[in-house]
Order: C-alpha cells, then structure tokens, then sequence
C-alpha cells in the first residue's frame, strides 16, 4: 500500500473520532510486519504540542483501524505528576508539626459583617448593589421545594480567610 493511501486511510479512522478540521499534516509514518503507525500534527485548539497517532493493519489494499490517539508531543503542555494523597497528606502534616500555618479560617455571622460601624459603603452604594443583583438570591435561600423544617434559621455565614504574614 503506498504512503498517500496509508495517510487516506489514517484521516478517515481519525474523522470517526475527531472532526477533520484538527487533523494537521502528515508528521511520520512507519510500517511494519502488516501495521502501519501513522502520526498526523493536532490543530485543535487547546492542544498545541500534541499529535493524532493511528495504527492501521495493512492486508494488501485493505486497512483496519487498530488504535487511534492523541498523545503528547515534544512541546506538549502536560499536567505534573501525580502524587498520591498519603503522600500529599505526609508533606502537609510534616509542616504542621514544624509549626508552619499557613492561614486562619474564622465564620463569621453575616449580622456581624451588616452592623459593622467601619463599612465603606453608606446606605446609596447598598441599594445600587441590591438594585444591580435584583433577581439574585443569597446563597443557602434557594427554594429547594422541600417544605419540612431543615433547620435553617435564615442566618447566611461567610468565610474570612486571613493571612498570617
């Protein structure tokens, strides 16, 4: 079978998968033993460095799609390592016991943040936020259709992260 209808064959297996538009250009081919291996450039967006790779079983003028992929290349962007969460966990309790903390988590009830006497924002800048959020409920106020007493007294907490730097 020759190159041009090796590299046919290969875009018609990658079209089953993938549209047209982001197989690139033929990068190399190499045959042997009946299996063609043939890796096209990727033009997908997102995924610069990357290459469609398919294996073909040749048998004379018949191919069969054997595996296609898309793997990272030389320049590929790729995520780190993995590393498991004992080990995550280890790295973390290790710098606790060193006596490194790293922020302080405080809960503040959201009547506390309302009265604070040093608030930038007098009682116009309120009402221009609540008239540009109008339609928008606060969190934890969403009708879930459940009409049983959950509990919830209408008291919506925030999170204050603080560094200790």
């Amino acid at each position: 079978m020759t190159l041009k209808s090796l590299e046919s064959a290969g875009r018609d297996a990658l079209a089953q998968m993938t549209p047209v538009s982001t197989i690139g250009e033929l990068m190399s081919s190499e045959q042997t033993d009946n299996i063609a291996t043939l890796r096209f450039s990727s033009i997908m967006p997102g995924y610069v460095g990357w290459d469609w790779v398919v294996s073909l079983a040749v048998d004379g003028d018949e191919t069969t799609i054997l595996e296609t992929e898309l793997v990272a290349g030389d320049g590929a962007v790729v995520a780190p390592d993995w590393v498991p969460w004992a080990d995550r966990l280890r790295e973390y309790e290790e710098s606790v016991a060193a006596g490194i903390e790293a922020e302080e988590v405080i809960i503040v009830d959201e009547d506390e943040l309302d009265d604070d006497e040093d608030d930038d924002l007098d009682d116009e800048d309120d009402d221009e936020l609540d008239d540009e959020f109008d339609g928008v409920e606060e969190a934890g106020s969403v009708d879930d259709g459940d009409d049983g007493d959950d509990g919830d007294d209408g008291d919506d907490e925030y999170v204050v992260v603080e560094d200790r730097d």
